[in-house]
Protein backbone atom coordinates (compact mmCIF):
# COMPACT_ATOMS: atom_id res chain seq x y z
CA UNK A 1 0.00 0.00 0.00
CA UNK A 2 2.64 2.55 1.03
CA UNK A 3 4.81 1.53 -1.91
CA UNK A 4 1.88 2.16 -4.25
CA UNK A 5 1.42 5.67 -2.86
CA UNK A 6 5.16 6.35 -3.07
CA UNK A 7 5.10 5.52 -6.77
CA UNK A 8 2.03 7.65 -7.46
CA UNK A 9 -0.58 4.89 -7.63
CA UNK A 10 -3.79 5.35 -5.72
CA UNK A 11 -5.05 2.24 -3.94
CA UNK A 12 -8.71 1.36 -4.45
CA UNK A 13 -11.17 -1.04 -2.85
CA UNK A 14 -9.58 -3.95 -4.76
CA UNK A 15 -6.22 -3.14 -3.22
CA UNK A 16 -7.73 -3.30 0.23
CA UNK A 17 -9.60 -6.54 -0.51
CA UNK A 18 -6.23 -8.13 -1.31
CA UNK A 19 -4.65 -6.73 1.87
CA UNK A 20 -7.55 -7.87 4.05
CA UNK A 21 -7.46 -11.32 2.45
CA UNK A 22 -3.76 -11.49 3.30
CA UNK A 23 -4.57 -10.75 6.94
CA UNK A 24 -7.28 -13.40 6.79
CA UNK A 25 -4.81 -15.94 5.43
CA UNK A 26 -2.56 -15.09 8.41
CA UNK A 27 -5.59 -15.62 10.68
CA UNK A 28 -5.19 -12.07 12.01
CA UNK A 29 -8.61 -10.38 12.16
CA UNK A 30 -7.16 -7.46 14.16
CA UNK A 31 -4.84 -6.67 11.26
CA UNK A 32 -7.75 -7.03 8.82
CA UNK A 33 -9.72 -4.50 10.87
CA UNK A 34 -6.74 -2.14 10.97
CA UNK A 35 -6.47 -2.34 7.17
CA UNK A 36 -10.21 -1.69 6.87
CA UNK A 37 -9.88 1.42 9.06
CA UNK A 38 -6.91 2.59 6.97
CA UNK A 39 -9.11 2.26 3.88
CA UNK A 40 -11.84 4.33 5.55
CA UNK A 41 -9.32 7.01 6.52
CA UNK A 42 -8.47 7.36 2.84
CA UNK A 43 -12.20 7.86 2.11
CA UNK A 44 -12.40 4.71 0.03
CA UNK A 45 -15.94 3.34 0.07
CA UNK A 46 -16.40 -0.19 1.34
CA UNK A 47 -17.97 -2.63 -1.10
CA UNK A 48 -19.54 -6.05 -0.53
CA UNK A 49 -16.20 -7.58 -1.59
CA UNK A 50 -14.38 -5.60 1.10
CA UNK A 51 -16.92 -6.70 3.70
CA UNK A 52 -16.73 -10.31 2.51
CA UNK A 53 -12.96 -10.34 3.05
CA UNK A 54 -13.32 -8.71 6.47
CA UNK A 55 -16.10 -11.07 7.55
CA UNK A 56 -14.03 -14.05 6.42
CA UNK A 57 -11.06 -12.81 8.47
CA UNK A 58 -13.24 -13.00 11.58
CA UNK A 59 -15.20 -16.19 10.88
CA UNK A 60 -12.02 -18.04 9.90
CA UNK A 61 -10.82 -17.76 13.51
CA UNK A 62 -14.26 -18.60 14.92
CA UNK A 63 -15.39 -15.05 15.71
CA UNK A 64 -18.91 -15.41 14.35
CA UNK A 65 -20.28 -12.56 16.45
CA UNK A 66 -17.94 -10.12 14.71
CA UNK A 67 -18.89 -11.63 11.36
CA UNK A 68 -22.59 -11.05 11.94
CA UNK A 69 -21.92 -7.60 13.42
CA UNK A 70 -20.11 -6.69 10.21
CA UNK A 71 -23.03 -8.01 8.17
CA UNK A 72 -25.36 -5.68 10.09
CA UNK A 73 -22.93 -2.74 9.75
CA UNK A 74 -22.78 -3.33 6.02
CA UNK A 75 -26.57 -3.42 5.77
CA UNK A 76 -26.79 -0.23 7.87
CA UNK A 77 -24.59 1.41 5.23
CA UNK A 78 -27.12 0.43 2.57
CA UNK A 79 -25.06 -2.41 1.08
CA UNK A 80 -26.70 -5.71 0.16
CA UNK A 81 -25.08 -8.94 1.23
CA UNK A 82 -24.57 -11.37 -1.61
CA UNK A 83 -24.28 -15.14 -1.85
CA UNK A 84 -20.54 -14.93 -1.13
CA UNK A 85 -21.10 -13.23 2.22
CA UNK A 86 -23.87 -15.60 3.26
CA UNK A 87 -21.71 -18.58 2.25
CA UNK A 88 -18.83 -17.26 4.40
CA UNK A 89 -21.18 -16.93 7.37
CA UNK A 90 -22.68 -20.38 6.82
CA UNK A 91 -19.19 -21.90 6.56
CA UNK A 92 -18.33 -20.22 9.86
CA UNK A 93 -21.40 -21.73 11.50
CA UNK A 94 -20.61 -25.17 10.12
CA UNK A 95 -16.96 -24.97 11.22
CA UNK A 96 -18.09 -24.11 14.76
CA UNK A 97 -20.59 -26.99 14.79
CA UNK A 98 -23.48 -24.55 15.09
CA UNK A 99 -25.51 -25.75 12.14
CA UNK A 100 -28.17 -28.23 13.12
CA UNK A 101 -30.15 -30.67 11.03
Amino acid sequence: HDAMLKHGYDPNDGTFVSLIMGASDMEDPALARKIFLMMREQLITATPKVYAALIKAHTKVGDLNAGFDLLHKMQDEGLQADVVIYTILIDGLVNQGMLTK
